[in-house]
């Protein structure tokens, strides 16, 4: 029988369906379980919060005296730098603060004395007798925080005035409340 261009037509016709039916055959990937979900809100007993002068929320927890701009790592703080935190009721967390006391601040103003505060109530007093970089830790005691929003701030005795501008206190590098 001799070959026609109809035949040829009708075998290149088979031949293309035969390629897309193997090409269309798909091995599709195991199927797994999803992953165990875990809560979207942080766990009370684990929480901590130290708000540090680079982050990016920073201004979103000043109250007052906390100066602008920033400045490498730092703000200038007025007489009574003040944050707000929102944290659990009940809460057993260390008061923590980063700050320096600048030579050119110490210069005028000689020692200091810092008072820690925690939502209006005195945590503690100290006296710094030279400038440098200091960080203070402390205990809170547990039924000062309330939950909710509590304030956190330190008042220094001495500000640098400077003539016709703001008064200096220190040099706030991280405030907030960390685990015990």
């Amino acid at each position: 029988m001799p070959f026609t261009m109809r035949d040829f037509g009708m075998r290149a016709g088979c031949s293309l369906l035969a390629m897309l039916t193997l090409c269309a055959c798909e091995r599709f990937p195991e199927s797994y379980p999803a992953p165990k979900q875990a809560p979207a809100f942080d766990d009370p007993a684990g929480w901590e919060r130290i708000v540090h002068m680079t982050d990016v929320d920073a201004r979103d927890h000043f109250v007052g005296d906390i100066i602008e701009p920033l400045a490498a790592n730092w703000r200038w703080t007025g007489k009574r730098p003040t944050i707000r935190l929102n944290a659990p009721e009940h809460a057993q967390r260390k008061y923590r603060i980063e700050f320096v006391i600048p030579q050119q601040s110490f210069d005028v103003t000689g020692p200091v004395t810092l008072t820690f505060l925690v939502d209006g109530h005195t945590l503690d007093r100290k006296r710094y007798a030279a400038a440098g970089s200091y960080v203070f830790e402390k205990n809170v005691p547990p039924e000062w925080i309330s939950g909710g929003e509590v304030t956190l701030g330190a008042e220094i005795d001495k500000v640098n005035a400077v003539k016709n501008g703001p008064t200096y206190g220190f040099l706030l590098i991280a405030i907030g409340l960390k685990r015990n």
